[in-house]
């Protein structure tokens, strides 16, 4: 099956499952989630399919003085096994990605992505913290996951 019908399928399954599609091109597409409002990029590329949420804009990270730290958490972070990892879009955004592959279903690719906006949410905060100058350790990476400590001033504490 080709890249761009593969996305198609994937696509019209995903409506089925709720998700939004904001924006469709053969190989692209946005799609939206309204229950919480996340919105992930999905590229074909051969049969595979990678899935991108934006966490931070490029221009957060160019500004910041920290933003090397930032990537050091960001493979801190990685090797925790989240069920997606992080990298950079087109736009130099820093997002989380997942890797559809093939003969994954249209339910857990929905799952996945419900996953990868979870640890967007959680991550988001740490990142600007870790921007802003300040340090992360374990008990706040741990707060965070667990809904605790989700907004910078808790965070600090």
């Amino acid at each position: 099956m080709s890249a761009a019908a593969r996305l198609e399928q994937l696509l019209t399954s995903l409506e089925g499952f709720g998700f939004e599609i904001a924006h469709r091109e053969p190989e692209q597409a946005v799609v939206r989630r309204t229950d919480d409002d996340a919105t992930y990029t999905l590229t074909a590329d051969d049969s595979w399919v990678a899935a991108m949420q934006m966490i931070l804009e490029a221009g957060e990270l160019t500004v910041s003085k920290h933003a090397p730290a930032a990537m050091r958490f960001a493979l801190e972070l990685h090797g925790r096994y989240l069920g997606c990892r992080f990298g950079f879009d087109e736009d130099e955004n820093l997002c989380a990605q997942y890797d559809i592959y093939p003969d994954m279903s249209a339910e857990h690719v929905a799952l996945a992505l419900t996953q990868m906006a979870y640890v967007a949410a959680s991550t988001a905060p740490l990142f600007e913290l870790v921007l802003a100058g300040g340090s992360v350790d374990d008990r706040l990476i741990e707060r965070a996951f667990a809904g605790e400590g989700s907004d910078e001033d808790e965070l600090e504490n």
